[in-house]
């Protein structure tokens, strides 16, 4: 099975209302059958204490990073949805997925490890065969 970590990604730094959007965007080495994940799920992280660009603060970024490191062993390790973009700004970030199965994905998200309270997300579902909104943010940069 090809391991996700061999994918590259790409930094793009926008601009918003004038405050910056850092846009991490995945580079699949192998490609991507985007056809088989036409569901795309937006999980928004508000975030407690953004520093005064609206970036992650240093109290912010771990349970971040924790996070975004449990929800990709959770659903991409095996590809059953994969995470194609991170945007940060604006005291929020928002991690974009594609997939088959939104109540799988959901099922793992669930069964996840996670803190004393719960993950301040929000998620979003949408139809997206062509992947339209990763190529309109990426477009930004």
């Amino acid at each position: 099975m090809k391991n996700a970590n061999d994918d590259k990604w790409t930094l793009i730094e926008s601009r918003h209302e004038g405050k910056p959007i850092l846009i991490r965007a995945r580079r699949f080495v192998d490609g991507v059958d985007r056809a088989s994940y036409p569901v795309r799920l937006n999980i928004f992280w508000q975030m407690l204490s953004p520093d005064e660009n609206g970036l992650a603060s240093t109290d912010d970024t771990p349970a971040l990073e924790a996070f975004e490191e449990r929800l990709v062993q959770a659903v991409d390790v095996d590809a059953q949805s994969v995470l194609s973009v991170i945007l940060t700004g604006h005291g929020r970030r928002e991690y974009v997925f594609h997939t088959a199965d939104p109540n799988e994905f959901l099922r793992r998200l669930m069964d996840m490890p996670q803190e004393e309270d719960p993950y301040p997300i929000e998620i979003h579902r949408t139809d997206d065969p062509d992947w339209e909104y990763d190529q309109a943010v990426t477009a930004t940069g």
